[in-house]
């Protein structure tokens, strides 16, 4: 007696009692940022022997594309981004009677600042389609990712705050360097100064502090090197804590409106706050 074919809704009903559920084995970010989910190589591997041992072939069509290019700004300055919106059709086809299918839409976007957005995207839309066609639990709440997208945001907005006041103290002394060594113009100075992170800030100092081309005053040769020393003590002790703790700790010690004012303190001063920074992270040292 011949075996009864199955058709292609038993064959799918068939391959969702095999499986239902997939683990979030992927990694997508780093650091905070950073959160498991399901990849597509993961659904993909579950899935095929699944296809292959009851007749199955999935066909991806793309049917919407568009690509955009535009700027943004982060720590190393302005850089590309490159956005991929995506609609594919995934086609289910019976082997047994390739009259039979079943179509499963979805859209995705993939975001990348080289080469990869298409490719994200495709992958996301073929992912989803999968996983909604056969009714996979993943344990991914898609829900949930606008209240994380705002808790990296207001993380993002301390972070650029904290950075902000930093520089804006490290900002005068490159600028009287600049002045010292002869480097510098009026308006243009500042505006590229502005585009400037602190570590690229921190270098121009270090730099232009070894320009010997013209001996700047006396004063501020004493003085430029007391402001960079506080500035590093300070950063060393509070290297590891978040933006807000970091914020908490300098108004603890007393230590917001000197690093904002450094500049405008006089040398005695800067002797004082010098030896005491230091000697709170000698006794962090010696604790840890």
């Amino acid at each position: 007696m011949a075996e009864k074919k199955l058709n292609i809704y038993q064959k799918i009903n068939a391959i969702m009692k095999e499986i239902s559920y997939v683990q979030k084995t992927g990694m997508v970010g780093s650091g905070s940022f950073g959160y498991k989910a399901v990849l597509h190589d993961h659904v993909t591997a579950l899935i095929q022997p699944y296809f292959v041992q009851y007749g199955l072939v999935a066909v991806p069509n793309v049917i919407e594309h568009t690509f955009t290019r535009y700027d943004v700004t982060t720590k190393k300055g302005v850089s590309d981004r490159y956005q991929t919106d995506i609609k594919i059709e995934l086609t289910i086809i019976n082997a047994d009677d390739p009259s039979e299918t079943i179509t499963s839409t979805a859209i995705a976007q993939g975001l990348d600042p080289q080469d990869k957005a298409s490719g994200k995207a495709y992958s996301m839309a073929v992912k989803y389609c999968y996983l909604k066609l056969l009714m996979l639990a993943s344990g991914d709440q898609e829900e949930d990712r606008v209240e994380e997208a705002k808790v990296a945001s207001r993380k993002q907005a301390e972070t650029a705050k904290v950075e902000s006041t930093e520089k804006d103290s490290l900002a005068p002394i490159l600028i009287d360097l600049l002045k010292a060594n002869g480097k510098y113009e009026s308006g243009k100075t500042e505006s590229f100064i502005s585009n400037m992170n602190v570590a690229v800030i921190k270098q121009k100092i270090e730099t232009w502090s070894k320009q010997k081309e013209e001996s700047p005053p006396e004063a501020f040769k004493t003085k430029a090197p007391l402001v960079a020393k506080i500035i590093d003590v300070v950063n060393k002790i509070t290297s590891g804590m978040n933006p807000a703790d970091k914020i908490s700790w300098l108004m603890d010690n007393l230590l917001i409106d000197t690093v904002e004012r450094l500049n405008d303190k006089k040398i005695e001063q800067l002797e004082v706050t010098l030896k005491r920074v230091t000697t709170i992270l000698n006794t962090a040292i010696v604790l840890k």
